[in-house]
C-alpha cells in the first residue's frame, strides 16, 4: 500500500511492514520509523530534512527516492538510492565505536550490520518496476554502476548479477578498487573480470563454472 504523508511525500509499503510518523511533521524535521521494507519518494525541501530510522541506522534525505529494508528478524539494514542523495548514520556505538557517516549517490546501496560497525557499499541494478515508481531514468535492468568500489563489493555484486561463483583471496583484493559500468546482458563475466583484473594487477582463472581472481606474482 502507498501512504501519503503530511508533506506530500509518499511511502510504498511491502507486506509485514510498519511505519510510525506524526500525522503532521514538526516544522524543523520529518522523522519516520520503519520496521520492514518501504520505498520513499520525498518532496524536496533543503531546510526540512527527512529522516528514516531503521535498525541501528538513520537515513536522511532532502529530496530523493530510496528504499530501505530492515525487518525485525534481520541483522542488517539495507538502503538503496534511486535518485538524489542520502546520508546514512549509525545511531548507537558498538564496542565504543561508531561508523563514519556514509553518503550515497544514485545507483548505490549500503548494507549495514546492526550488530557490528560494518557498512558495505555496492553498485546495484534497478529493476523496471522500481525505476517506474522512483522516476529513475539513468539506469536500466541490466546496468550496474561502480564508483571507486572496493573489489570485495564488486565481486559480491557480480556474483548476484551473473548467478555464478567468484572467489578471491581477501589479501589479493584488499585496497583495490574499480570504477566503471557493467552491462550484465551484453558483456560476458569473463570480459568484465578481465578488465577489472588488468586495472588491479590481477589475473582471472576459470575452472568449470567458478571464476577466480588472483594476484599476479612478480
Amino acid at each position: 500500500m502507498t501512504v501519503l504523508l503530511s508533506d506530500s511525500s509518499t511511502v510504498l509499503l511491502t507486506a509485514k511492514t510498519k511505519v510510525i510518523f506524526k500525522r503532521v511533521f514538526d516544522k524543523d524535521k520529518r522523522d519516520v520509523y520503519l520496521s520492514g521494507e518501504a520505498t520513499y519518494k520525498v518532496v524536496k525541501n533543503k531546510h526540512w530534512p527527512f529522516t528514516v530510522y531503521a535498525g541501528n541506522f538513520s537515513t536522511t534525505a532532502l529530496g530523493t527516492s530510496f528504499k530501505i529494508t530492515a525487518f525485525q528478524n534481520s541483522n542488517k539494514t539495507v538502503i538503496r538510492l534511486f535518485t538524489g542523495k542520502v546520508v546514512v548514520r549509525q545511531l548507537n556505538m558498538i564496542n565504543g565505536q561508531k561508523h563514519p557517516a556514509v553518503y550515497l549517490d544514485p545507483g548505490y546501496m549500503a548494507e549495514a550490520s546492526n550488530s557490528t560497525n560494518d557498512i558495505k557499499i555496492f553498485g546495484f541494478k534497478v529493476n523496471n518496476k522500481e525505476a517506474v515508481k522512483s522516476n529513475v531514468e539513468a539506469f536500466d535492468n541490466d546496468l550496474i554502476v561502480f564508483k571507486n568500489q572496493a573489489l570485495s563489493g564488486v565481486v559480491n555484486t557480480l556474483k548476484k548479477a551473473y548467478h555464478v561463483d567468484i572467489v578471491a583471496d581477501p589479501n589479493d583484493i584488499t585496497n583495490r578498487y574499480f570504477t566503471g559500468t557493467v552491462n550484465s546482458k551484453s558483456e560476458t563475466l569473463y570480459a568484465v573480470l578481465s578488465t577489472i583484473a588488468r586495472l588491479n594487477n590481477l589475473k582471472v582463472i576459470k575452472q568449470n563454472e567458478i571464476y577466480k581472481l588472483t594476484a599476479v606474482k612478480m
